[in-house]
């Protein structure tokens, strides 16, 4: 059967199609974009959504992008669409997360990463980003929770370290600061 000249979805074939030529498209866009061909990986993931306007994950990967070019405005808007058509995508919830912490909206930052989390609890990047945003609200107590949970699961973590200690200092639990400093030394790569 044709529709507007072209052939109908209800065999089933042309769906499959369909759903083939997006994902190859989500694949090479994703390819052009680990490759630095922005423009490229954008005009892919805006075919993929013509192709299918519902496909959450074009649209974040049109989030991810923007993150990676600063243009974090724009992240927040397109991800915020594909979390609308799938809200419990932890990369979806971690990805705005972190759009929002460096939009210095910590708040938001929060709720999304709390979210992820609830998906990936053992996500040592997550906890620690948490971490940052909790830190930036003034939530020590918070932050320093955070910052252990992601030590649990990567404890030769630089970063993670050095921000507790950080944290530690400012609610003066010197002896615990000054271990966790010697430590991120320790661990850090000498050039």
């Amino acid at each position: 059967a044709l529709c507007c000249g072209k052939r109908a979805l209800s065999d089933g074939v042309a769906m499959d199609e369909m759903a083939r030529s997006v994902s190859g498209m989500l694949q090479a866009a994703a390819s052009s974009r680990s490759a630095g061909d922005y423009s490229k990986a954008e005009r892919l993931y805006r075919t993929a959504l013509h192709q299918d306007p519902a496909n959450a994950s074009a649209l974040h990967g049109l989030g991810s992008m923007a993150i990676e070019m600063r243009q974090l405005d724009k992240a927040v808007s397109f991800i915020s669409e594909a979390i609308k058509l799938d809200p419990t995508n932890a990369d979806f919830h971690s990805d705005i997360g972190t759009a929002f912490m460096a939009l210095g909206r910590h708040s938001k930052s929060i709720e999304h990463l709390r979210v992820a989390l609830q998906q990936c609890p053992c996500d040592w990047q997550l906890h620690f980003n948490l971490g940052n945003s909790l830190q930036a609200c003034g939530d020590l107590q918070g932050a320093c929770q955070e910052y252990r949970l992601a030590l649990s699961e990567n404890p030769k973590s630089v970063e993670v370290h050095a921000n507790l200690a950080l944290v530690l200092l400012d609610r003066k639990e010197r002896t615990e600061a000054i271990r966790h400093l010697q430590t991120a030394f320790g661990l850090a790569p000498t050039s």
